[in-house]
């Protein structure tokens, strides 16, 4: 069997290389780099538990989204998946305030894999991966799931790299996908598009895709990739022909920027940064209008880039919304980072900043304002300019709406109340939500517990559940409007469920083995080695069953 080497790079820091290549760039080195391949193989998010109310701590399973605590992938006959998962940590293991666990499971939950290291008490990086191949000799479908065991919900993303055919079934989030060194901001990150495709218009749908989210040493967004050239090409290779992917995308780019170097004299006449920003500013904009977190500019134009450079002369600067990276609907009261950067074909520095709030928050000439928060529902244009050493203003600001949406609001109709039931019986839920804007259809969401059956419905009025274990459970009911706004306080109601109580026969013959003691009862020797083997004998078995099927940690997945 094949060894599989596993490694890395940081997401939410720069990677050591990260230096080396700024060294370069700062010697004049044009550096173009292939954005990635990940955007289908791809999530991120902010951990958010399925179940609060479980009473067990150290079990906090990631909601995926709709109350799904998976993240299902097909995976190929014979084929390998290697899973990584980082969350927002330094990757240098020096300041680890949280742990988190991913596991693989089978459509049944049973554990496949696991991997479970401790970071809260090593200096071991913000890191788990898991190395699976299947060797059931047909394709099965399996399920990522994310626990985290102790420390604060914090951002995290998992990415897939494959040997053989293993494909990402739902819950893949492309934006997001770019990290490592293409996430400098000086290199020119490249995402790919069909050389067939008509006008270049194509992205490639495995093309990685924007932001850069980096966390350390600071909260930095980056606009990327930069630019977008074509692949499916031929080579003089065999094997590369066609050659798919932004690692053959990336070469045009750098050919063009070799003709641009000529084309302004020789190498040192222009200056890399010049050279670089020309790459961008003459790009054929495809995609969302402006700077997006697809194409990036747009498509490199190698004829429009030469003439750019030899006809641009104090032409005004480009501005670009770092954050958000494109129009965000929200909800009441949220926060939202704003940040920006320009680019000027003749490197005109410094740059002075305008931003506009639309009366959200007062104006301001800060180049990354940091957070905003919108108190009040409506739709606001923010605008973000940028002027050069010249005093040449863009005439075609960045701009970015930000709609506040009120979310709808969840009630619990029935039961009206908290109640008390018995083991194994049922209850019929219904709800009513009501949205002050209107943005209907709506959706919903119960959840139930781990100790019902089913544990979450997406009805509005959901009969006939089950709750089989005793405890009390916290039912939460949550609307989600048209736009995609949920209640953020959903609607809560108490099921206190108490065991069910068989009593002991007092004739002879049978009773099923239920047993009573009572003060004052008196109970020989055999009857009290009988009570006792059967009250603790199904407790060691099921104890011995635990420890078997259970790596580590006691994992309930569903």
């Amino acid at each position: 069997m094949a060894t599989v080497t596993v490694r890395t790079l940081p997401w939410y820091s720069p990677p050591r290389v990260a230096q080396a290549i700024r060294q370069a760039i700062q010697q004049g080195v044009v550096f173009v780099s292939a954005a990635g391949n990940d955007a289908q193989r791809h999530y991120q998010g902010l951990f958010t538990e399925f179940d609060p109310n479980d009473g067990d701590p150290r079990v906090n399973l990631h909601d995926f989204g709709g109350g799904d605590t998976r993240l299902d992938v097909r995976i190929a006959a014979n084929a390998t998946v290697v899973i990584f998962l980082q969350w927002a940590n330094p990757f240098d293991g020096s300041a680890n305030t949280a742990d988190y666990d991913l596991l693989l499971a089978d459509a049944a939950g049973n554990t496949l894999a696991i991997s479970n290291d401790n970071q809260l008490n090593t200096k071991g990086p913000p890191l788990e991966v898991i190395v699976f191949t299947n060797t059931t000799g047909q394709s099965m479908t399996a399920g990522v799931v994310v626990n985290r065991v102790a420390g604060p919900a914090l951002p995290f993303a998992l990415n897939f790299n494959t040997f053989g055919r293993v494909t990402v079934l739902k819950h893949n989030v492309a934006s997001g996908s770019i990290f490592g060194h293409p996430c400098v901001r000086d290199v020119i990150a490249v995402g790919a598009v069909d050389v067939n495709s008509t006008g270049f218009g194509a992205l490639e749908d495995f093309s990685a895709q924007g932001p850069c989210e980096l966390f350390f040493p600071t909260h930095e967004f980056r606009a990327k990739p930069d630019v977008a050239a074509a692949d499916g090409v031929s080579t003089s290779l065999p094997d590369f022909t066609p050659f798919f992917g932004t690692s053959a995308a990336a070469p045009h780019v750098a050919a063009v920027a070799a003709l641009l170097i000529e084309a302004g004299g020789s190498p040192g006449t222009v200056s890399n940064t010049r050279i670089a920003n020309v790459l961008r500013l003459a790009a054929v904009d495809r995609g969302a209008p402006g700077v997006d977190n697809s194409f990036g500019y747009g498509v490199v134009d190698a004829l429009t880039a030469v003439q750019t450079l030899r006809t641009a002369t104090n032409t005004p600067p480009h501005s670009v919304i770092d954050s958000p990276g494109a129009d965000l609907i929200i909800h009441l009261n949220t926060s939202v980072t704003f940040q920006g950067s320009c680019v000027d074909a003749e490197g005109d520095q410094p740059f002075t900043f305008a931003w506009n709030f639309s009366g959200v928050a007062p104006s301001t000439t800060v180049q990354n304002p940091g957070d905003v928060t919108f108190p009040t529902s409506g739709a606001f244009p923010i605008t973000f300019t940028c002027t050069d050493a010249t005093g040449r203003v863009d005439p075609a600001p960045a701009t970015r709406t930000i709609t506040v949406n009120k979310p709808p609001e969840s009630q619990i109709t029935s039961p009206p109340a908290d109640l008390t039931i018995s083991a194994g019986t049922s209850v019929n839920f219904s709800g009513v939500c009501t949205d002050p804007d209107n943005n209907v259809p709506l959706t919903f969401l119960w959840n139930f517990g781990g100790g019902a059956s089913p544990s979450t419905s997406t009805q509005q009025n959901p009969p006939g559940v089950v709750f089989n274990t005793s405890g009390t459970f916290t039912v939460s009911f949550a609307c989600t409007d048209a736009l995609g706004t949920t209640d953020p306080s959903p609607a809560t109601v108490r099921v206190t469920v108490s065991a069910v109580t068989v009593a002991q026969s007092s004739g002879g013959g049978g009773g099923g083995g239920g047993c009573s003691l009572r003060p004052g009862g008196q109970v020989g020797l055999p009857g009290l080695v009988d009570i006792l083997g059967n009250m603790f004998l199904p407790v060691l078995v099921l104890g011995i069953i635990r420890m078997l099927s259970r790596a580590n940690r006691p994992y309930r997945l569903w």
